[in-house]
C-alpha cells in the first residue's frame, strides 16, 4: 500500500508548483532505488551523419528535438527529448531492422511497408526519419523508437500513400489545442502501448510540416506526428543548445 501511495502522488499530472514538484520528483527517485536497488544511466549519442538529397523530404536537421506529449496524460513529465535522424538503408533487411524494438515483442516491419520495400529493385536504397526517445514516460519508455516515416524512394513513399487514401489536412496541436493547416506529410508509424509498455504496436501515421502561424516568416517550418487522422499531434521544437554546446 505503501509504494502504491508515493507511486500515485510522484506521477500526480496536476501538480504545478515549483516546490511540490521537486519534492514529488525527489520521492519518485527514491521509490525507485528503494524498489530497484538502481538508477539506470543511459547514453544520449550524436546524430547519424547523414543528409537526403531530395527537394521533396522535409528539411528536418537532425538532432535533438523537445516536444509536449501532453499535460493530461503526463503531468510534469510532459515535455519528452527525442533524437531525430535520417536512416537509409541499402537492402530490406536493414530496413527491417529499424522497426524492431530493443529487449521487447510488438516489433516487426509492418506489412504494407514490407510490401512497397519488396517491390523496389535491387539495389535501390530507402530512407526514413526515425524518432528516438532519449526521455520516456510509463507508455513508451527512454531507448524505444516514437515514429519511423518513410521518405523515399518516392514511388516507395508515393504508393504507401495512395493505400491509405487522403493524407490529412489538418490538425489539433496538442499543446493549444488549436486546429492547424497541414502543408505537407509524409506517411509513416507510430509507437502505441499501454502502460508499462505492455503490448506495443505500430500505428498508422504521419508527419507533418505546419502552416506557419500568424506572424511567422513564410519560411518557419514546424513538424509535429499524428498518429492518426483524427487524433492530434505532438509538435517537436530543435533543441537550440546544440548549435553552441556540440556533441563529444
Amino acid at each position: 500500500a505503501a509504494e502504491n501511495s508515493w507511486d500515485a502522488q510522484a506521477w500526480e499530472p496536476r501538480a504545478d508548483d515549483e516546490g511540490r514538484l521537486f519534492k514529488l520528483t525527489s520521492r519518485m527517485l527514491h521509490g525507485l532505488l528503494a524498489r530497484t536497488g538502481s538508477w539506470p544511466l543511459a547514453l544520449v549519442r550524436s546524430p547519424i551523419e547523414y543528409e537526403l538529397d531530395d527537394p521533396t523530404a522535409p528539411h528536418l536537421r537532425a538532432g535533438l528535438y523537445v516536444g509536449n506529449y501532453g499535460r493530461h496524460f503526463y503531468g510534469q513529465f510532459r515535455y519528452e527529448v527525442l533524437l531525430v535522424e535520417l536512416r537509409e538503408s541499402s537492402t530490406l533487411d536493414e530496413a527491417r531492422a529499424l522497426f524492431r524494438r530493443p529487449f521487447e515483442d510488438g516489433g516487426g516491419m509492418p506489412q504494407e511497408v514490407e510490401q512497397v520495400l519488396s517491390e523496389l529493385p535491387a539495389g535501390e536504397k530507402s530512407t526514413f526519419i526515425v524518432g528516438q526517445k532519449v526521455t520516456g514516460d510509463f507508455h513508451v519508455p527512454a531507448g524505444q523508437t516514437s515514429f519511423i516515416v518513410l521518405l523515399g524512394p518516392r514511388s516507395a513513399r508515393d504508393r504507401l500513400d495512395r493505400a491509405r487514401g487522403e493524407p490529412p489536412r489538418v490538425v489539433s496541436n496538442r499543446t493549444t489545442h488549436e486546429q492547424e493547416r497541414i502543408r505537407e506529410s509524409w506517411p509513416g508509424f507510430g509507437t502505441l502501448a499501454m502502460p508499462g509498455f505492455t503490448g506495443p504496436s505500430w500505428a498508422d501515421g504521419w508527419l507533418v510540416r505546419l502552416e506557419p502561424r500568424d506572424g511567422e516568416p513564410g519560411g518557419a517550418d514546424r513538424f509535429g506526428f499524428m498518429w492518426d487522422r483524427n487524433q492530434d499531434a505532438v509538435i517537436v521544437e530543435y533543441l537550440r543548445a546544440q548549435t553552441t554546446s556540440p556533441f563529444l
